[in-house]
């Protein structure tokens, strides 16, 4: 799932002609917690605004499972 969501970041950036960098994904640094395992992505751009287009955009074309849960952090203050 953590690549299909990538995927689709990276389709929506390609699409709108975005310049940003993603990291990712990867296992977080506490891979499993309260029995689900965990990864994260980092993007990262000198454009904010460019990037919650992209997000904004990679929204709307992820199809996710019940069981997943994915969570956008805008300036994450810690990766834990």
């Amino acid at each position: 799932m953590a690549d299909h969501i990538a995927e689709k970041i990276s389709f929506a950036a390609d699409e709108m002609k975005a310049e940003f960098t993603l990291l990712g994904p990867a296992p977080a640094p506490v891979e499993k917690l309260k029995g689900k395992f965990r990864f994260h992505m980092l993007l990262s751009s000198s454009k904010p605004d460019v990037l919650q287009k992209v997000i904004k955009k990679a929204s709307e074309l992820i199809k996710t499972i019940d069981e997943v849960q994915w969570i956008i952090d805008v300036d994450p203050q810690n990766m834990m």
